[in-house]
């Protein structure tokens, strides 16, 4: 249920106007939060701001799973070639190939150290 939750949290982040400041944080269920940070910080970017990590309007909190199944973080950038390519260079672990998404743009997707998804779409 909690995997739930975070999944529409971060759907509706990035559909929500950043001209309005509205701001959804979503929670990730981590085993080890200094390796999942590592994880979010070196490999895609994400920057620590007051016990959460953003990157553009994604906001993640890293806790301790609670029970449940692991979550999807959909993350939207421009240029999704070039970022995975980043992403191949900086993280040890598999990257997914860019493929197109339903939409028609590319995405591709990796894991973090804990088995949640991150879904990279480009940003329209």
């Amino acid at each position: 249920m909690r995997a739930a939750a975070a999944l529409c949290a971060l759907l509706l982040a990035g559909c929500a106007s950043t001209e309005t400041g509205d701001r959804v944080e979503a929670a990730l269920p981590v085993r080890d939060v200094a390796r999942a940070a590592a994880f979010y910080r070196d490999a895609l970017g994400f920057r620590e701001e007051g016990g959460a990590w953003e990157r553009g309007g994604t906001r993640i909190r890293l806790e301790a799973p609670h029970g449940g199944d692991a979550a999807v973080v959909v993350l939207r950038v421009k240029g999704v070639v070039a970022f995975h390519d980043e992403v191949a260079a900086r993280w040890k672990g598999p990257v997914g190939v860019v493929v197109k998404g339903p939409g028609g743009g590319e995405e591709f997707e990796v894991r973090d150290p804990d088995g949640n998804t991150v879904r990279v779409v480009e940003a329209r």
